[in-house]
């Protein structure tokens, strides 16, 4: 199993030191509980100050996306490491969208992995590999408790199963939403695929409670940022890594 040390770094004091030291122990909490076994990648999650430097580490910073563009942070550290930025939301816990940010880096380090799929007949598609997007609802959320007692909400995410179409074990997630391969969660949920022969992109949606909606198509002129999931319709085939 590969782990690898992910560093947090608060900027702005966004989140306080104490909560930033407890949601990461609730982040460690979700990996080592729930995620490590099922997709076979770990991490060391620390805290540490915006000034420290571990070459080595990933990176995952939280802070306000406008002052830390103009600091210079993008898609990779310095080393080359992954590294992934996350805004809080106010009223929310700031582990929700962290968690679904790490854990979707922990499975995908450099946003180049996709599952082909070809069921059924004349369908030939990527899916890139988006651990938390299919199952992304507000009912997707849940609490991991710390050992102050404190509950931090992280979110749901889906099994490798489910970028394999066929007869799989269920669940096909962590909190059982998603009934079958590629199909999006109950409490909604979303989904990007390419589809190959024509090289376009659209978008698979689902809102809660409802059955999937008609498929939206990725306009040219729309930015190319896919929850750091970046294929492009000329990557050859042979070069994209299915899941594990």
């Amino acid at each position: 199993m590969s782990s690898f040390v992910v560093a947090v770094v608060v900027w702005d004091g966004v989140v306080s030191d104490a909560d930033a030291q407890g949601g990461t122990e609730a982040l460690q909490t979700q990996i080592d509980a729930h995620f490590a076994e099922a997709w076979r990648a770990s991490a060391q999650v620390e805290v540490i100050s915006h000034t420290a430097h571990l070459p080595r580490a990933w990176g995952l910073i939280v802070g306000r996306r406008s002052s830390l563009a103009e600091r210079g942070y993008r898609e990779l550290t310095v080393s080359g490491r992954p590294l992934t930025i996350v805004e809080p939301v106010p009223g929310q816990d700031w582990t929700l969208p962290a968690s679904r940010q790490l854990l979707q880096m922990l499975a995908n380090p450099y946003a180049n992995l996709a599952a082909y799929d070809q069921t059924p007949p004349d369908t030939r598609e990527l899916v890139p590999v988006q651990v938390c997007a299919p199952v992304d609802g507000e009912e997707d959320a849940y609490p991991v408790q710390v050992r102050s007692g404190r509950e931090w909400l992280v979110g749901n995410f889906v099994f490798p199963t489910w970028f394999q179409r066929g007869p799989q074990p269920a669940p096909f997630d962590h909190l059982g939403h998603a009934g079958a391969p590629l199909e999006l969660g109950e409490h909604g949920g979303h989904a990007w695929v390419l589809d190959v022969p024509s090289g376009r992109w659209t978008l698979r949606r689902r809102e809660p409670g409802r059955p999937e909606a008609a498929r939206v198509p990725l306009s040219g002129a729309a930015p190319f940022a896919l929850d750091r999931v970046r294929l492009t319709s000329s990557q050859e085939l042979a070069n994209v890594h299915l899941p594990p």
